[in-house]
């Protein structure tokens, strides 16, 4: 099915696959750990992924290969790359999305 489709739909999938796909690495990472740096990162991370699914959808809908689109199973298909970056951008939208990175004193009695 995906061979059959624009190479625009293609090139979006690749991009999906390798570059996204490598960044979920480094988002877990800094997730475990509680990095704040992830903040811009996993804010663009979010931008892109909502674009990208705007751009296929769209492109299901309104491109030559419309009449073969099943309308319902493209949205189903791309409800968890919505959901979850729409989820990620919430939780990334404070400044310290992690809480302050204080550091915690060698010996709290003195």
């Amino acid at each position: 099915m995906l061979l059959d489709r624009l190479l625009s739909i293609r090139v979006t999938f690749g991009i999906d696959a390798f570059v996204f796909g490598t960044f979920y690495l480094v988002l877990v990472y800094a997730f475990v750990r509680r990095r704040n740096w992830i903040r811009l990162p996993a804010l663009l991370y979010g931008s892109a992924m909502l674009y990208s699914i705007v751009v296929y959808v769209l492109m299901e809908v309104f491109s030559e290969h419309a009449a073969q689109t099943n309308l319902p199973m493209v949205l189903l298909i791309g409800a968890p790359y919505t959901i979850i970056p729409l989820l990620l951008v919430y939780r990334m939208w404070k400044p310290d999305p992690f809480g302050p990175n204080e550091t915690i004193p060698a010996d709290p009695g003195s």
